[in-house]
């Protein structure tokens, strides 16, 4: 009588993992393990439910994936584990981290800013023509209105974030 020692179940340390990361940061790699596997353990990235070609290592980092934009990265990764034992495998799945892309920020000195009682208006200086860019404010803060435009107002600035508005900039969205 043989006996078949059988695959362990395992479980996931997702402690590593943050609900959001973004590129260009040191959050932007990712990091998994496989726990009370007693067999082989393979891994495979996924990003939004699609394998990620070669991602089959415990770290992932999408912020080196070659041959896309920022904006391409963007969406939500996941790390399958599976534990392989005498033909019989058991998976489990790691939570979803969101990536987001960061768009590069530019000299601050190309921006200037006035105010009028609570009207700030932000003016763009010595640009160059070709390059696409949007206005921020407290760095992440999407200020509408503001992709491609040289000058704009804003009423109510204060409004825009909880806290109040601390800093504008501007940044380059052309490979986003």
């Amino acid at each position: 009588m043989t006996v078949i020692d059988p695959v362990s179940k395992i479980t996931m340390d997702n402690s590593h993992l943050p609900a959001v990361a973004y590129l260009g940061e040191d959050t932007a790699e990712l990091t998994v393990q496989a726990l009370g596997a007693n067999g082989i353990v393979t891994y495979q990235w996924y990003k939004d439910d699609a394998p990620i070609d070669g991602a089959i290592a415990a770290t992932y980092n999408p912020s080196i994936a070659a041959n896309i934009t920022d904006m391409q990265k963007r969406g939500y990764y996941y790390c399958k584990a599976t534990n392989t034992k005498n033909n019989t495998m058991e998976s489990i799945n790691s939570n979803k981290v969101f990536i987001e892309a960061v768009p590069t920020a530019i000299d601050a000195t190309k921006l200037q800013l006035t105010r009028d009682n609570d009207v700030f208006t932000v003016t763009i200086i010595d640009f160059p023509e070709d390059m696409h860019f949007k206005m921020y404010a407290n760095l992440l803060i999407d200020i509408p209105g503001s992709t491609e435009v040289r000058s704009i107002k804003i009423p109510d600035a204060d409004k825009i974030s909880q806290g109040g508005v601390s800093s504008f900039s501007i940044a380059n969205i052309s490979d986003l």
